[in-house]
């Protein structure tokens, strides 16, 4: 009976054993991990690794490490618009490169280059390239540049202005298309005509392809207000070297036209008498006569 009683005894003892295991959700093998999902404490088992392992490399935002310039390394790096100077740099040299005045030492940065001065001029320039000075010299540019473009005004095709060796912008020169116009596409006189658009005077024979100017006689007396005749040649040498070929011919310009084709000229008494004026541009000069009488005069002239 002992015997029996203890085998009882154990064998109740290892029930409980084996209840209580079951209980806590280790029934062994393979059904361990459902047993860590399930249990009152599994979610604290193996599901949840580390946070931090030895030798580990963090994913977020590196260090900055700093990209600005060292101003003393002999390199242009960072903000640097030259080697060692500009932007957070000490100021740069005149002939440095520079991107606004507080990159140079004068407070000049010209064309990209720290300049000696504002270099204003139009025919001015502180690059190498268009002086033959070293950068940063505020000199005239190469002569025959062009420092404003050429234009077409109706009948007068002006030249393009160039700059000259003090750096002076020399206007082109005006030239008069009469009878045609001036052509902005080339800006050049046109020499034919289509139509009469191309004409700045008269009208397009297209058959021939020419602007013509129906001639006109004018009656100097009296022209322009004036009322005596203008000296055909200038007899008592107020108007300098003025021929009768260009007193007509002024006469015709001032009344619009484009050519004197032929004058007339007579004998006329009179101390009033004027000539075409060579110092004043497009004005008479009055009392060209001085007192003299008997001067030959044009009364004349025919113009188209």
């Amino acid at each position: 009976m002992r015997v029996g009683a203890l085998l009882s005894v154990t064998l109740a003892g290892i029930g409980l054993v084996a209840c209580a295991t079951q209980e806590r959700g280790f029934t062994g093998g393979g059904d361990q991990g459902a047993g860590d999902t399930t249990g009152p404490t599994g979610t604290t088992s193996a599901s949840k690794g580390p946070t931090t392992t030895a030798g580990s490399t963090t994913t977020g935002s590196p260090a900055s490490t700093s990209t600005g310039s060292s101003c003393t390394d002999n390199l242009q790096n960072g903000d640097e618009t030259d080697i060692d100077c500009g932007g957070s740099c000490a100021p740069c040299n005149d002939g440095s490169n520079c991107d606004g005045p507080t990159d140079c030492v004068t407070g000049f940065c010209v064309e990209g280059v720290c300049c000696e001065s504002a270099c204003t001029g139009v025919c001015e320039s502180c690059v190498e390239a268009a002086t033959g000075d070293p950068n940063g010299v505020c000199a005239p540019i190469t002569p025959g540049a062009q420092c404003a473009p050429g234009s077409c005004v109706g009948g007068t095709a002006t030249a393009a202005s160039t700059c000259d060796a003090n750096g002076t912008c020399v206007p082109g020169l005006m030239t008069s298309c009469n009878p045609y116009v001036c052509d902005p596409g080339t800006m050049m006189c046109k020499t034919t005509c289509t139509s009469n658009a191309d004409c700045n005077v008269g009208t397009c024979n297209v058959a021939v392809g020419a602007c013509e100017v129906p001639q006109v006689v004018i009656d100097t007396h009296n022209f322009m207000g004036m009322t005596e005749y203008p000296l055909d040649t200038d007899v008592c040498g107020c108007c300098g070297a003025t021929t009768t070929a260009e007193t007509a011919q002024a006469i015709c310009v001032l009344a619009g036209l484009t050519t004197a084709v032929s004058w007339t000229t007579g004998m006329i008494n009179g101390t009033n008498c004027y000539c075409w004026d060579c110092i004043t541009v497009n004005s008479w000069a009055n009392n060209c006569c001085l007192g003299q009488s008997n001067r030959p005069m044009i009364l004349t002239v025919t113009c188209q």
